[in-house]
């Protein structure tokens, strides 16, 4: 699918999101984590589901999260973690997405979970945030500023809705260098388009492009490692999802997009056992007298 524009480009991602949440909920997460995302391994994880929630409780400490604060999910799934941030911290969080379906199966998640009057869910995108500038403590983003089509409308937007003294805190993958050989490219080409990614940044793009819309005490943490694990089980997935899904693509019995996500967790190996990529945290915060 090419993108054309913004309108384009969104649509893509719904249907991406939409079309693959039979997979996702199936094979990736359970109703405890809730996690469309990597994990984060250490020495006292034994489970893929708790390192999910290690992803989470990594992204908090650096938030330096406090009871009552007002948390913007900037892109949210299914509701992981907006359900955990309020279980946790007693936290309002507002969560929102592009996709309606996944604003109706985050809601139902935060019903079950007992904190549907700490954690709310909209469609939005999170490049034109309905709400009044300063409305937000922290801004929480895991795996989803990727997705934006211009990192920096993303950046300035999240910028706007902070409170001074806020923090943004997010985890991503990001491209090790600007240009690689053709071959390279061509790699980690198929790995974007299969899971909807315009295209990564490097880590000093984004850096730079956070300093531009006034962020300050920017950090970056490469924690490749840690995710590793959640990389390689979804290879594993995918040396027999992806020639089922090929299959059943000819058949016309599935999408192509759910077919270009399964062989893509195939290519999202490759291109990091290549060095194509990392994984990192980012947490900044806004100027106090901004």
């Amino acid at each position: 699918m090419a993108v054309i524009d913004r309108a384009a480009h969104n649509e893509w991602i719904v249907q991406y999101f939409d079309l693959n949440y039979p997979a996702l909920r199936w094979m990736w997460t359970n109703n405890k984590s809730l996690a469309l995302h990597f994990g984060y391994w250490d020495e006292s994880t034994h489970t893929d589901y708790e390192a999910q929630l290690n992803t989470n409780r990594q992204l908090a400490q650096r938030a330096g999260l406090q009871s009552g604060q007002h948390i913007l999910d900037a892109g949210c799934g299914i509701g992981g973690s907006a359900v955990w941030l309020a279980e946790t911290y007693d936290v309002q969080v507002l969560g929102i997405t592009l996709s309606q379906e996944q604003v109706r199966h985050a809601t139902e998640n935060a019903k079950k979970r007992g904190v549907s009057a700490l954690a709310r869910f909209d469609q939005q995108d999170f490049t034109d945030i309905k709400a009044e500038d300063a409305s937000f403590d922290i801004v929480w983003a895991l795996e989803s500023a990727s997705c934006a089509l211009d990192k920096r409308e993303f950046l300035s937007e999240v910028f706007r809705v902070l409170r001074p003294g806020g923090r943004l805190v997010l985890s991503d993958g990001f491209r090790r260098a600007r240009a690689y050989e053709q071959d390279e490219e061509d790699l980690l080409k198929r790995f974007l388009f299969g899971w909807a990614i315009p295209d990564l940044v490097t880590p000093d793009e984004f850096t730079a492009a956070m300093k531009v819309a006034g962020f300050e005490n920017i950090q970056f943490e490469n924690v490749t490692e840690h995710a590793e694990p959640s990389m390689r089980r979804l290879y594993k997935i995918s040396l027999w999802s992806a020639p089922v899904a090929r299959f059943l693509g000819k058949l016309k019995l599935m999408s192509p997009i759910t077919v270009q996500c399964a062989e893509a967790s195939y290519d999202q190996y490759q291109a990091f056992r290549r060095g194509l990529c990392l994984y990192g945290f980012v947490s900044a915060s806004k100027p106090v007298d901004r």
